[in-house]
């Protein structure tokens, strides 16, 4: 994106150019406006995760009440089994 954001400070400030060059400055621009979107919805994906993880702070307390979680792999090491969860 800071990339996008130098192309559009730099190539795209011109106030001078010639009509082809001016179809063509706009061409670009509209396909950077789609990639630009595709991150819009990689971001709001992104922060719709991040409402469902647990605070370090609230990790680390005990738990008072049963919670049901759902284990998503298991394994063994040094005759030790562990199992990886999610809440």
């Amino acid at each position: 994106m800071y990339r996008k954001e130098e192309m559009l400070n730099n190539a795209y400030s011109k106030s001078d150019f010639s009509l082809d060059e001016g179809e063509f400055l706009l061409k670009e621009m509209q396909d950077m406006r789609d990639e630009l979107t595709k991150y819009g919805d990689v971001v709001q994906g992104l922060t719709n995760q991040s409402r469902e993880i647990i605070p370090l702070k609230q990790r680390k307390t005990n738990v008072t009440r049963p919670t049901n979680v759902t284990a998503i792999c298991e394994y063994k090491q040094n005759n030790v089994s562990y199992i990886v969860w999610i809440i």
